[in-house]
Parts: structure tokens; C-alpha cells; sequence
């Protein structure tokens, strides 16, 4: 009966006028839209839960674009330069176009399938831990990429910072230098000031 009222709470609404006080109408309607939100979300949590494996997720309960950019495309682009592959090796290794590697990687593809999730999900590994290392990698290469020759006022902020050394960063191999600048949570306007000042 609650499903009928949620499908059609306006005509239900209407026929309330007719029949009950206005009142006790309105607080019917009222919790008909409280209990439809309720199922709707509930639907939303269960779908995106379909994307977990093995109670490690990638994606927050929820989910939604914000996510899917910040987030997705990080961890693609990291596992990418982690491994040392091409745009075109990850894409045969997906079963995806190339298109769609280049695409989830800039954040513009936003609704993967359940599919690729899962092939995702394969690749990146079981646990959090190694799917935060690659997201981290993935936001110190995207870094590096968009500061271009102002990137080494940045590494020399860190420094300045006393966040990490220029010296230890540069002894590091090449992912993990990305993994640790990808970790730094501090603004990036800030670090370069820092280290243009130094």
C-alpha cells in the first residue's frame, strides 16, 4: 500500500481533501515522502555496494561524479605509472577502448560499469592500503604534470616546510616520490610560495 502512495502521492493527496481533515492529510503525505526518500536512498546504497570486493571499496558508500573524478581517476592513473604501463597496455588489460583509459583517467568518464569496476577492482588489489598508495601516486604525477617547471618550487617547499627533505625525495624511487607527494596534505599554493621564497 505505501508503494501505491509513493507512486502517486498527489492524486492520494487530493482524495485525502475529499475525505479526512486537512490536517491528518498533510502529516499522511508528509511521512509518504519521508518513507520514499528512505527507500530511494536505501536503493542507492545497495546498488553502489555491488562495486565493493571483499568489504575494501574504492568508492564511498554513495558514491556519486565527485567521487568518481577525485577519486577513480587517481587510482587508474596511479596504478598506471606504478606498473609502469602504457595507456594502451591498461587498456587491453581492462578489455576497454583507449578512449576510455584517457577518459577515466582526466575524470571525465563518469559512469564506469559494474564490469570495469570489477577489472579495476582485480588489478588494484584487495586492500585499502594499496589503493591509497596508487591514488597517491596518481595526484603526485598529476601534480607534477600541471606545475611542470614550477614543480621543483614545490618539492623545494616541502622541504622548506620541514615536511620532507629534497634529498630523501630525490633517492626515492619514481612511484614512490609520486606516492609521497600525492600523500601531502597541505595547499599547494602555500608549499610553492614556500618554496620560491627559499
Amino acid at each position: 500500500m505505501f508503494i501505491l502512495f509513493s507512486m502517486a502521492p498527489l492524486s492520494y493527496y487530493h482524495i485525502c481533501v475529499d475525505t479526512m481533515d486537512i490536517v491528518i492529510c498533510n502529516i499522511i503525505y508528509k511521512f509518504i515522502n519521508i518513507l520514499y526518500s528512505v527507500c530511494c536512498s536505501y536503493c542507492n546504497n545497495f546498488f553502489w555496494k555491488d562495486i565493493y570486493r571483499g568489504g575494501v571499496h574504492i568508492l564511498p558508500q554513495g558514491g556519486g561524479d565527485h567521487m568518481i573524478e577525485d577519486e577513480l581517476k587517481f587510482l587508474v592513473l596511479g596504478y598506471r605509472v606504478y606498473t609502469g604501463k602504457t595507456q594502451r597496455e591498461l587498456a587491453d588489460e581492462l578489455g576497454v577502448p583507449l578512449d576510455i583509459v584517457i577518459a577515466m583517467e582526466e575524470g571525465t568518464y563518469r559512469h564506469p560499469t559494474r564490469k570495469l569496476m570489477r577489472k579495476i577492482n582485480e588489478l588494484t588489489g584487495e586492500y585499502e592500503v594499496n589503493r591509497r598508495q596508487f591514488i597517491n601516486t596518481g595526484k603526485g604525477y598529476r601534480l607534477r604534470e600541471r606545475l611542470g617547471s614550477q614543480f621543483r618550487y614545490f618539492v623545494r617547499g616541502l622541504d622548506r616546510m620541514k615536511y620532507i627533505s629534497q634529498k630523501d625525495l630525490e633517492k626515492m624511487p619514481e612511484s614512490e616520490c609520486y606516492s609521497t607527494i600525492g600523500s601531502v596534505d597541505l595547499d599547494a599554493f602555500e608549499v610553492l610560495k614556500a618554496g620560491k621564497m627559499s
